[in-house]
């Protein structure tokens, strides 16, 4: 219960950080777009603002996915995680489809970028301050197997990646400036954000992909299962079962809900099934603790 109770204190300060650094990373990419006027700036300023509002959605859902079941949500809380990063998912793909539509519009009607080298060096900065920030959450979440910092962090990392092609577009822009292709530069910043919001629908993309599946109580992947299996069949051997007449997994987060049915023959009392049911589940947590384990028996 400490190293659970640890877990959640580090994952929720984590989470503040990445709030607080979000803001910052919002109100500093708006200002630098709209001083540059430039589309592509506002688009990841906007995806930062997002970070935002799901940052700070984590900090409540984190707190409340760790709640014990109650009359009301007699399973707990697990599929708030989900839902969060579903929301997550959908706003990048809202603000991703706009911005190609305003892009669109400026191909149309070129409109130039200011001040190319200040956009460079904040592009510049910003892929070692998100790259290096979005390594670390992922690295924690998947040492305190936490989905919602793992998310978060691999957009940390995406964002680092987009500024390292805004920082490599916006400089070949300011090379043409220079050259006989000077007239196609104002064209680099709608063509960019055209990129940039293409391929940031993929994570989005996988994102909610996931999250619906977890929604609606799909088979978890086939190597959670396996694993899952295996512990079963040797618990099963363990207490001299036949087998294992049918099992049910839904996922949820973090959380993975298991129902198994063992088949049991029919002169075993039933203190004794009662018995061995305890102490089952008791073995399948210790090897398993995001397993929510609902054990059955039938002759």
């Amino acid at each position: 219960m400490k190293s659970a109770s640890t877990n959640q204190e580090l994952e929720v300060s984590i989470l503040r950080i990445s709030s607080l650094l979000t803001v910052v990373y919002a109100i500093v990419g708006i200002v630098m777009a709209v001083i540059c006027d430039s589309m592509t700036l506002m688009v990841d300023a906007l995806y930062s603002v997002v970070d935002v509002v799901v940052s700070v959605m984590a900090i409540f859902i984190v707190r409340k996915i760790h709640q014990p079941p109650n009359e009301i949500y007699q399973y707990g809380y697990a599929k708030y995680e989900p839902f969060m990063t579903a929301v997550d998912g959908l706003l990048i793909m809202a603000i991703s489809f706009g911005s190609i539509a305003s892009s669109i519009q400026d191909i149309v009607n070129p409109d130039p970028v200011n001040y190319l080298q200040l956009i460079i060096l904040y592009s510049f900065i910003s892929i070692f301050v998100c790259i290096g920030f979005g390594m670390y959450m992922r690295a924690t979440g998947s040492r305190i197997s936490s989905a919602v910092l793992r998310a978060d962090g691999e957009l940390w990392i995406l964002e680092g990646i987009i500024s390292a092609g805004v920082c490599v577009a916006f400089g070949i822009s300011d090379l043409m400036t220079r050259t006989v292709w000077s007239r196609y530069a104002d064209y680099v910043d709608p063509v960019m954000c055209i990129i940039l919001s293409i391929g940031l629908l993929y994570e989005p993309l996988n994102i909610v992909w996931e999250s619906f599946r977890d929604l609606v109580d799909a088979r978890p992947e086939d190597e959670i299962r396996q694993s899952t299996e295996e512990i079963l069949r040797g618990i099963s051997e363990q207490y001299r079962l036949p087998g294992i007449a049918w099992m049910k997994t839904r996922k949820a987060g973090r959380r993975v809900f298991l129902t198994v049915c063992y088949t049991t023959e029919r002169d075993r009392s039933i203190a004794e099934m009662e018995a061995i049911r305890r102490e089952m589940s008791d073995q399948v947590l210790k090897r398993a603790p995001e397993l929510d384990v609902e054990i059955l028996f039938r002759s």
